[in-house]
């Protein structure tokens, strides 16, 4: 269903029945698997965004140490409930997108350029933004690493951010190493060929 995988995640749904929602994203799709009840028992709903392969674009980004973090926007990352609401993004060139300001606060831990890749496609008119975020965090014994994943899908864009953050101990976010790859994709619409 999503071709040749790129990158997937999988989560437990706030107040969910301990099943997980699954996400995968190929060069053919786009695939989301969520628990639901059907006629008294538990199944998986799984829907699929056709991606038109041949418009698959991909950008890496690495960045050493960067000024411009900020240290509440690190909070986004720590374990909290979902009633806190996270910053806003931190740069002023990130473009307003019409979803959740949840989602909105974890796009701005990414780096700048970053942030541009992922929301440009759907600046002009593809309505029905819906975003989608993965993350971990670990501290090992001589940084703070952070993978984090970041997912925008509507009519005719679907673009994808999967990175890693690496932070020495006792640092502050200034000194951070971010390693990134993006994903940008043209959905498929019925008429085109596969």
């Amino acid at each position: 269903m999503a071709g040749t995988v790129l990158e997937w995640w999988a989560r437990l749904e706030e107040g969910g029945d301990g099943r997980p929602t699954a996400f995968v994203f190929g060069t053919d799709g786009l695939c989301k698997a969520s628990p639901m009840p059907r006629n008294g028992k538990r199944v998986y709903l799984v829907e699929r965004l056709k991606l038109d392969a041949r418009t698959m674009r991909r950008q890496s980004f690495s960045t050493a140490a960067t000024k411009t973090h900020s240290r509440a926007v690190s909070r986004i990352f720590r374990r909290t409930s979902p009633a806190d609401v996270p910053p806003q993004p931190r740069t002023e060139s990130a473009h307003p997108l019409s979803i959740h300001t949840y989602h909105l606060g974890v796009l701005g831990n990414f780096p700048a350029d970053v942030q541009d890749f992922l929301q440009r496609p759907f600046l002009r008119d593809d309505r029905r933004v819906v975003a989608d975020h993965y993350y971990e965090d670990s501290v090992e014994f001589a940084s703070q690493r952070l993978f984090a994943l970041f997912c925008l899908s509507a009519d005719r864009n679907v673009t994808l951010a999967t990175g890693t953050r690496i932070l020495p101990r006792g640092k502050p976010l200034d000194h951070a190493q971010w390693q990134i790859e993006c994903y940008h994709s043209l959905v498929r619409t019925p008429s085109q060929p596969q």
